[in-house]
């Protein structure tokens, strides 16, 4: 039998960790709701499973000069999942949030997206120091139901949303901030959601 030697073995490892911890990760956005190019919307959502709880961290990824504040988001299941309840929400400067964003809410369609089977909405505005600022996260801890009981990464995602507000200059209203959905969809509903944008965007300059 042949050998694997240390250096095959340590990047066979390597290789199983970086798969491991990447699986749980999405990173968002490739499709933006509006003129706002989807290359400014930036949010990752880290999903870790342990038996009936799901912890969901989101990261604001957005830069300068294009920095918004996120104070919505969305993600799709799997069919094991029946409900969710949020037992708390921990924002990396501000602490406790919890109460800013409860209650969970379901077949949530953020702005003509795909419906999406659980969605959270910041209830303190879009500036209040409890939404997720540039450089900042929040991390939902959640009891998951189901006739399962045990679940695993696989059953959350792969479709997630997220609303960005207070950004840089509006393209479509000049003057005003920015505001835009943004998604990272299947490939088969990215093409539907391309080709509806693009004919939107063809008769926006119709009628103009």
């Amino acid at each position: 039998m042949r050998r694997l030697s240390l250096t095959t073995l340590l990047t066979l490892t390597v290789l199983l960790v970086a798969g491991t911890a990447s699986a749980s990760a999405i990173q968002c956005c490739s499709i933006s709701s509006d003129a706002t190019p989807a290359s400014q919307l930036d949010a990752t959502f880290d999903f870790q499973v342990a038996g009936a709880v799901l912890t969901l961290t989101v990261d604001n990824d957005t830069l300068a000069p294009n920095e918004f504040n996120i104070n919505q988001i969305y993600f799709d299941v799997s069919a094991s999942v029946t409900s969710l309840s949020l037992t708390s929400a921990t924002h990396s400067l501000a602490g406790d949030v919890t109460s800013d964003w409860a209650p969970v809410l379901t077949n949530q369609m953020p702005n003509g997206f795909p419906v999406m089977d659980f969605g959270l909405k910041d209830g303190m505005g879009e500036t209040d120091p409890t939404v997720i600022q540039p450089g900042e996260n929040i991390q939902f801890v959640f009891s998951i139901n189901g006739g399962v009981g045990t679940f695993t990464m696989a059953d959350f995602g792969p479709l997630v949303a997220a609303k960005f507000v207070h950004g840089p200059d509006d393209p479509e209203s000049p003057g005003f901030e920015d505001s835009a959905f943004g998604t990272i969809p299947e490939p088969s509903t990215a093409i539907l959601l391309s080709l509806g944008l693009i004919g939107l965007a063809a008769k926006r300059r119709r009628s103009n």
